[in-house]
């Protein structure tokens, strides 16, 4: 799931998540979590706040073994600033045009639904960062770095760095079509 909503004229807020599972209940579960962030993005919430809220409204409705992995992000258009948290979903990946280099943000953040009390705030860890003209953000899911090629060997993230290192220059969607293609 990903999805991206305009809190205001120079904020827009991204999220990309993943279910436990498959089939209609985890289908469920993610189009519950759709609504929570529609109804929580409205709200200008920083990264942390958001996670609490989401994991407490989330909690009621999965069962004892689910939980769903999300990214949450605000972008900030006027600062030029991102602030984001992760629960459990795979680590973001950010190239920056003047290094010319990507690396993955690894902040710690369990899943929703794992930790169904208070303490989830513990495990939620925001962060920040300022971003430039041609810098690229890289969302995505396990399905891209678990998977394996006719050898049986898994795509992996440092694949995935490296393909958006040699080929940063690429257009958004020429990015996604070779990353795709690997």
């Amino acid at each position: 799931y990903y999805d991206s909503f305009k809190i205001n004229e120079n904020k827009i807020a991204l999220i990309i998540g993943d279910v436990s599972g498959k089939g209609t209940s985890a289908a469920f579960h993610m189009s519950q979590m759709k609504g929570i962030f529609h109804g929580l993005a409205q709200l200008d919430l920083g990264p942390d706040d958001f996670m609490i809220k989401a994991n407490k409204a989330i909690n009621t409705s999965l069962d004892k073994t689910s939980f769903i992995t999300i990214s949450y992000f605000v972008l900030d258009q006027t600062k030029k600033e991102v602030k984001f948290a992760r629960a459990g979903h795979c680590p973001t990946l950010f190239f920056e045009h003047d290094k010319k280099r990507a690396t993955f943000f690894t902040n710690k953040g369990l899943g929703l639904g794992i930790v169904r009390y208070d303490s989830f705030a513990k495990y939620v860890q925001p962060r920040d960062f300022k971003y430039k003209p041609n810098d690229i953000l890289i969302l995505y899911t396990d399905g891209i770095t678990e998977a394996k090629d006719f050898k049986g060997e898994e795509f992996g993230y440092d694949k995935l760095a490296e393909i958006v290192n040699n080929n940063a220059q690429l257009s958004a969607a020429e990015l996604q079509e070779k990353i795709s293609s690997r």
